[in-house]
């Protein structure tokens, strides 16, 4: 997938996974091909930025509850959030909320994996 699609693709599941569930916040991660990192992009309109290294924020992809969920391909509920012993805010809290509860994590593969 180019980073153009990706971009696009972020900025559609921001918009519309909280209208479609009810959530409070969502936040979308990206594995990168050539490094194995997850990245997040940064910014205020996503929409009409350049892709660029100041933007990208990569994380390592088997940290906190979001690598427990890749690890195992599978969509996982984790009902204590931030007071589970196993989260790492920085990869399970992209937002930076004050308090997560009930993340949901949900990993997508494409036919590569």
């Amino acid at each position: 997938m180019t980073a153009a699609r990706r971009q696009d693709l972020y900025v559609d599941l921001k918009e519309v996974l909280p209208q479609t569930f009810g959530y409070q916040s969502v936040g979308v991660l990206f594995k990168e091909d050539m490094t194995g990192n997850l990245y997040w992009i940064e910014g205020a309109n996503v929409k009409k930025i350049n892709l660029s290294k100041e933007n990208i924020v990569e994380l390592p992809v088997n940290l906190g509850l979001t690598g427990i969920a890749i690890e195992n391909r599978k969509t996982m509920l984790f009902e204590k959030g931030n007071y589970d012993s196993r989260y790492v805010a920085d990869i399970d809290n992209v937002n930076s909320l004050q308090s997560v509860q009930n993340v949901l994590i949900c990993p997508f593969f494409n036919a590569e994996g």
